[in-house]
């Protein structure tokens, strides 16, 4: 009977971390469907099901959502993604990996993401409008909102890949004192 809550629980957390998925991407899902991005739309849609099992299979999935995302921004310029299943996916992978290798991971994933921000992202969101160049002036220009958009990229990702170390780290460390305990 424990094993079958213990099944049970597993699921239902899988679950509502898909349903959570589901409902921070809902915005680029229905701007991307209202768009006719259909591509974007299944990607986003394919991440959300394989982040099911990311528990079962942290790397794969970290890669799988990664590429899904990276593609889904390369195949549609007006597609800035919400990070938010590489997040789950970076977090999952650092609770059962080694940190440095997960922050070496991270890095690499976080510039492949500064590399299509840079040459996707930035030229897609503006225009040479008199408005757009009036608001590149106004954040300082193209650099700065680089630099910032890179910056957050690295940093959020970091964020959730040191939460789940720290996460992994207490874990060890509390099987570490039950194992002296017997």
């Amino acid at each position: 009977a424990r094993a079958i809550r213990s099944r049970f629980g597993e699921f239902g957390v899988d679950a509502a971390v898909v349903l959570l998925y589901f409902l921070l991407s809902l915005p680029s899902i229905i701007d991307s469907a209202l768009s006719a991005h259909w591509p974007t739309v299944a990607l986003l849609v394919v991440t959300g099901f394989v982040l099911y099992f990311r528990r079962r299979w942290p790397m794969a999935i970290l890669i799988l959502v990664a590429v899904t995302d990276s593609a889904a921004t390369l195949l549609d310029s007006s597609y800035l993604g919400s990070s938010t299943g590489l997040w789950i996916a970076l977090y999952t992978a650092s609770t059962q990996y080694a940190a440095r290798r997960m922050f070496i991971l991270t890095i690499l994933i976080s510039a492949l993401q500064g590399l299509i921000f840079v040459v996707i992202g930035i030229p897609g969101m503006f225009t040479d409008s008199p408005e757009d160049q009036q608001f590149l002036a106004d954040v300082g220009g193209r650099a700065v909102l680089t630099i910032i958009g890179v910056a957050f990229l690295v940093g959020s990702n970091v964020v959730f890949v040191a939460i789940g170390s720290a996460v992994r780290n207490h874990r060890l460390h509390e099987a570490e004192l039950n194992n002296w305990a017997v």
